[in-house]
């Protein structure tokens, strides 16, 4: 649902741990070139069509998402993200979404 944001070239969720309820949702957002999407519109843009409990609780906007050698996302990955500044743009050398290379 995510993906139809028309500054969204790519995107992911996963579940994180929360204190509180534990288990959030995070999505893991690819912006299209020159249409950087804010949090805010992002929020409001899920919340026309998810129930609130759906909405991503927390962005982590990114370069790519990180996927293994066939194209599958690699969600364990997102999970650990913080910013865009962390490695998330490429996937850890010889490994395959948790099997070895």
């Amino acid at each position: 649902m995510l993906a139809t944001h028309p500054g969204v070239a790519d995107a992911a969720v996963v579940g994180v741990p929360d204190p509180v309820f534990d288990e959030r949702v995070r999505a893991v957002i690819v912006p299209r070139p020159g249409l950087g999407p804010t949090e805010d519109s992002l929020r409001a843009h899920a919340a026309a069509s998810l129930a609130d409990y759906k909405v991503p609780a927390e962005f982590v906007f990114v370069a790519e998402l990180p996927r293994n050698p066939s194209g599958k996302v690699l969600k364990r990955h997102l999970a650990t993200l913080t910013d865009a500044h962390d490695g998330a743009t490429r996937t850890p050398t010889g490994e395959t979404d948790g099997l070895p290379a």
